[in-house]
């Protein structure tokens, strides 16, 4: 979802966090479910831009962490 909506798949953070109420594993995700893409910032989910692609690797690696 993230590469269709963000360009890129390490941007797959945003939609967990935008949806943890109902995704509370993000390696199982329930068929059906329903899931909320948030509007971001360009400079957010910006391949091009170093720091946007190291802060996505660092919350997705706080994100695995917990599983």
């Amino acid at each position: 979802m993230s590469r269709k909506y963000y360009g890129a798949p390490d941007f797959w953070v945003y939609i967990y966090e935008a949806n943890k109420d109902a995704i509370p594993d993000p390696n199982h995700i329930g068929v059906g479910t329903h899931i909320r893409i948030p509007r971001l910032p360009k400079e957010l989910i910006d391949t091009g831009n170093e720091e946007s692609m190291k802060q996505a690797k660092q919350l997705h690696n706080e994100i695995l962490g917990q599983f």
